[in-house]
């Protein structure tokens, strides 16, 4: 299971930890920054080929944020077709459309679930990831400044 943040409060990174705990020995914690509990595997300051390569090699992402400003983590994780769980808040809402499980940051119980559907349903979650991702290229959005600017410049 992967986890990828700061070590920021917002980022309810004991509600990972409990969540992996909870799942048992048969699951094991990647984090993208600080460590977070005795035995995960931690990596910072890595590379986007890097980067790209850790979401490659995880079964599910785990993203429990109390609030963020967008969720960059889902989306990589969207392009990588890799599953995502992720709490229940309106930017995630918007961000994810129906492509990830979303569940409540809070209830450890609930990502709990969330992370054994996630897995179960792992290839039907690809398919609607990679399509979602698509909405979050570069080439998408710098079409859209295109015409947006062309649009004010007449």
């Amino acid at each position: 299971m992967l986890s990828v943040s700061a070590n920021l409060n917002r980022k309810n990174l004991d509600k990972v930890k409990e969540t992996v705990l909870r799942l048992g020995a048969d699951y094991k914690l990647v984090r993208v920054g600080k460590s977070i509990m005795e035995g995960d595997i931690s990596f910072q300051g890595v590379n986007y080929e890097t980067m790209n390569e850790i979401y490659n090699a995880c079964d599910v992402l785990l993203f429990s944020s109390l609030y963020e400003g967008f969720g960059y983590p889902m989306v990589e994780a969207f392009a990588t077709g890799l599953p995502v769980v992720a709490s229940d808040i309106e930017v995630f809402r918007e961000t994810s459309g129906e492509a990830a499980i979303l569940r409540d940051p809070n209830d450890v119980s609930d990502l709990v679930s969330g992370v054994k559907l996630a897995l179960k349903n792992s290839e039907e979650l690809k398919i609607k990831e990679l399509k979602r991702a698509k909405k979050f290229s570069f080439d998408r959005f710098a079409n859209e400044m295109n015409m947006y600017y062309s649009g004010i410049l007449g």
